[in-house]
């Protein structure tokens, strides 16, 4: 998978992955339309946290694996996409959030942690417009 990809990068980079976190979608794994609007949001989510991420990323190992990832995030969002009945076809450009706008979209279905275990400050609002 690939969060055992970059556990295993990360460890042999010298460091310690996060381990404190683990996600909780609720009735979204339930109801498959519920599920259908969660996994496309969760996954252009994910589509920018590893392209806004980059930046952050000096390993060129690490950065090449989180970039292989991003290219199967990117198809899983396409794929998504087309069965929600949006567009299969790319834009141009996706956006790039940190990770306190990752934080502030998806941090609902985080438990276990709160957000300066990951040395995130949370934001109050954020906009995508």
């Amino acid at each position: 998978t690939t969060v055992k990809a970059l556990e295993r990068a990360i460890i042999a980079l010298g460091a310690q992955p996060f381990q404190g976190c683990s996600f909780n979608f609720g009735r979204a794994l339930s109801d498959p339309l519920e599920f259908l609007a969660v996994a496309r949001a969760v996954e252009a989510v994910g589509q920018g946290a590893y392209l806004g991420a980059a930046h952050l990323v000096s390993d060129p190992s690490l950065l090449t694996a989180a970039g292989s990832i991003l290219t199967v995030e990117a198809r899983h969002q396409s794929f998504l996409n087309l069965l929600s009945g949006g567009t299969f076809e790319a834009q141009s450009f996706d956006l790039a959030f940190s990770p306190a706008q990752v934080l502030a979209l998806v941090g609902g279905f985080l438990q276990g942690c709160q957000a300066s275990d990951l040395c995130v400050r949370r934001l109050l609002r954020f906009r995508t417009s």
